[in-house]
């Protein structure tokens, strides 16, 4: 014997937004998400979700604690020695690593004691200010980008992201459709 239970749920949920209206016009609302604060790839006043037309831009290093690849600088093929502040400190220690576009042969990283340390080069950082200073053995080529990877101490922040929701309505008529679906075992297997 086999006994099959089957519990029906509507699949409107799945394939529609459903905004209970009490007449057959009104008004229905949308909600767009804006940033109001500028960080990674994010300015102020960009739009990040627009109900109506989806995902407008997808935001890189917004709100989380992690930057990557923060040009800094920029090589010349002569000059050695850098100083730069990274774009959001508190840096969290241990975790700056700094890197020379095109030149897999240099990486240098923090020891978590304020020194930078590691291949072609040495230097050091105030984590709280996010000042670095930094010395290569060999100059980064010219037009070559000095990035910076590092996280950030979010709890020190004086500011966080913040993004703004915007509720838009429009004006609608609801039209009645029908669907039906058929549930359990035996409306889709028949045992012969």
């Amino acid at each position: 014997m086999v006994i099959t239970a089957a519990n029906t749920t509507s699949v409107i949920p799945l394939i529609a937004s459903i905004q209970p209206i009490q007449e057959r016009k009104g008004l229905i609302w949308f909600k767009n998400v804006v940033s109001r604060t500028d960080r990674g790839n994010v300015n102020n006043g960009d739009t990040l979700l627009d109900a109506k037309q989806g995902r407008q831009k997808i935001a890189e290093e917004f709100a989380g604690e992690h930057i990557r690849n923060e040009q800094d600088a920029t090589g010349d093929g002569k000059t050695k020695d850098f100083a730069f502040v990274v774009k959001y400190p508190e840096v969290r220690l241990r975790t700056l690593e700094i890197t020379v576009e095109g030149q897999p042969n240099t990486q240098l990283l923090d020891d978590g004691k304020g020194n930078i340390i590691g291949l072609n080069g040495k230097g050091n950082i105030n984590y709280s200010t996010g000042e670095v200073q930094v010395s290569f053995d060999d100059a980064p080529d010219d037009g070559a980008a000095i990035l910076s990877s590092y996280d950030t101490n979010l709890e020190t922040l004086a500011e966080l992201q913040t993004v703004n929701t915007e509720f838009v309505s429009t004006s609608i008529e609801a039209k009645t459709y029908a669907l039906r679906t058929e549930v359990g075992f035996d409306s889709h297997n028949k045992i012969a």
